[in-house]
């Protein structure tokens, strides 16, 4: 059994669910090009020290289902990963199973996502504690109204996108109606036809 949860990440989430062995759930997070997401993650329910094959499994696919984050979770954790392309990207987790028989555990597990990229290490500064508190303040700045500005024009494709599916729909909705009126006059055209025909020969009709 898969679970889905959609929705459009511009903020963030954090949840608190169970998992239950052997099952998946799947988050879709509708993302414009080049959004950078991170992610925390924590499993309440830690598994014993030996078994190095027990957790659950984190993934994460891109717009075109092509799977670019994979690892196993055991405890606490992030992940971070940037879209390449706009569309839905599914972030998936599944409770490995630890036994053949009797009734699968629930583990708890915390997800919390962000694209605000306020904890977003500037890697060409030597520190962040470097930057002072107004620099700081305009590369946050800077950063919202880039996703802002992201969030716009993906909003702008969806909406071409979807004007030029209305504009193809009721172009084959008018074809169709005049196909439809053309095949009414050819039958209505015939059956005079025929009628006439039928009076002639009954000499109805001269």
């Amino acid at each position: 059994m898969v679970g889905l949860i959609i929705f459009l990440i511009s903020f963030v989430q954090g949840i608190h669910f169970y998992l239950i062995e052997g099952t998946e759930r799947c988050f879709v997070l509708d993302l414009p090009e080049s959004t950078v997401v991170l992610g925390n993650y924590n499993l309440l329910d830690i598994p014993p020290a030996d078994k190095l094959d027990q957790g659950v499994n984190l993934k994460v696919l891109d717009e075109k289902s092509t799977q670019i984050l994979t690892r196993l979770v055991r405890g606490q954790g992030k992940f971070s990963f940037t879209s390449q392309g706009f569309g839905k990207h599914k972030i998936c987790v599944a409770a490995t199973s630890t036994s053949w028989f009797g009734t699968p555990r629930k583990l708890r597990f915390e997800l919390k996502m962000d694209n605000t990229k306020e904890d977003v290490s500037h890697e060409h500064l030597a520190s962040k504690e470097q930057l002072g508190h107004l620099e700081e303040i305009v590369n946050n700045v800077n950063e919202r109204l880039s996703d802002i500005i992201k969030q716009q024009e993906y909003s702008r494709e969806k909406e071409a996108l979807f004007k030029d599916e209305s504009e193809d729909i009721n172009s084959r909705i008018m074809f169709f109606t005049i196909f439809q009126t053309i095949i009414i006059l050819v039958s209505g055209l015939w059956q005079i036809w025929s009628l006439r025909r039928f009076f002639i020969s009954r000499k109805l009709i001269s």
